[in-house]
């Protein structure tokens, strides 16, 4: 009897804490739910996270047309270096030009050949009036016989040799006209080969793009290059832009207009001030920095430009941290 009611009393032990435990939980929940702000009863929501005042995003210091890679359109060997890395270039100035010694000599001959087409056009054209005049003042005489012989003045064979000479004279000037129409068209291919010879004497100039400034020439004198190697970086004079990439979790908070600044990577020194004139329209893969450790891959980037005021004392191809202040308003 005494065991059964030491039993009875460890149950009811039990139950006592049971209901006390459930007694605590219940009041911790009701102290969390009363901790966590205004019940949804009166419509309030809970609050959003903060909006950055700034995002920052890798760039390029480049100009806004870009840095143009020099190529040529030949394979061929430098014989001259008309502008170095560093010199200024208007568009169309030739920077450095190759051996031409057969071009020169193909266009040399091409033209020959044109001025010799000419000629033959030339004479051609005073043979056609020649015999344009002798026809003409044999139908006269043919005319003149024909009324005499119509009155019996004439004889016969006076006629007839008047024909014959006024018919052999229309086909001398016939003949000498489609001699013209052949003369003119060799001399359109003589043009033609002309034109030819001379564009690729061309292609042996490389030329400035635009105006702008060579940044750089691999090469010198005797250098071989060839179509598929850039041989230079040319820089076209353009304003000069930070051409950064704003990650895709704050791509939609940049406007353009926004005042922005550009610094060193790793720096809080500012290195130039602009703000913010493009927005690209699509999210895309990095491409800037894809070369950075660890760079995540799947992560999509907007293209940004910031447009800098005074960029003279930031060199270009110099990579920076692009920071945009999205508190300001893109109407500014």
């Amino acid at each position: 009897m005494r065991h059964r009611a030491r039993s009875l009393a460890c149950l009811h032990c039990k139950a006592l804490a049971s209901r006390a435990a459930i007694a605590l939980i219940t009041a911790l929940l009701a102290v969390a739910a009363g901790c966590s702000g205004p019940s949804s009863d009166n419509g309030a929501t809970p609050s959003e996270p903060a909006r950055p005042k700034r995002v920052v995003g890798l760039g390029r210091v480049e100009p806004e047309l870009k840095i143009v890679d020099l190529t040529s359109e030949v394979w061929g060997t430098v014989d001259g270096i008309r502008i170095t890395a560093g010199g200024k270039a208007r568009e169309g100035e030739p920077i450095l030009t190759l051996r031409r010694d057969v071009e020169t000599a193909s266009l040399k001959q091409a033209v020959a050949g044109v001025h010799v087409r000419r000629a033959a056009i030339t004479a051609t054209e005073a043979s056609i009036l020649r015999a344009r005049a002798e026809a003409a003042n044999a139908l006269r005489r043919y005319d003149r016989i024909s009324a005499l012989h119509a009155s019996d003045l004439e004889a016969d064979q006076i006629l007839e040799d008047s024909a014959t000479e006024l018919e052999s004279l229309d086909q001398e000037v016939n003949g000498l006209e489609a001699e013209l129409t052949s003369a003119r068209a060799l001399l359109e291919q003589a043009q033609a080969d002309s034109m030819r010879a001379r564009a690729e004497l061309e292609r042996r100039i490389l030329r400035a793009p635009a105006d702008g400034q060579v940044l750089a020439l691999d090469l010198s004198l005797g250098s071989v290059i060839s179509p598929e190697r850039s041989v230079g970086a040319f820089g076209p004079s353009s304003p000069v832009i930070a051409r950064c990439e704003i990650d895709e979790l704050f791509a939609g908070m940049v406007e353009v207009g926004q005042d922005a600044f550009v610094r060193r990577q790793g720096s809080t020194d500012t290195l130039a001030a602009g703000g913010v004139s493009f927005v690209g329209p699509y999210l895309r893969a990095k491409s800037l920095f894809s070369d950075e450790v660890g760079d995540l891959e799947d992560r999509r980037v907007r293209e940004v430009h910031v447009l800098l005021d005074d960029a003279s004392d930031v060199l270009l191809g110099t990579r920076v941290e692009c920071v945009i202040d999205i508190g300001t308003s893109g109407d500014n």
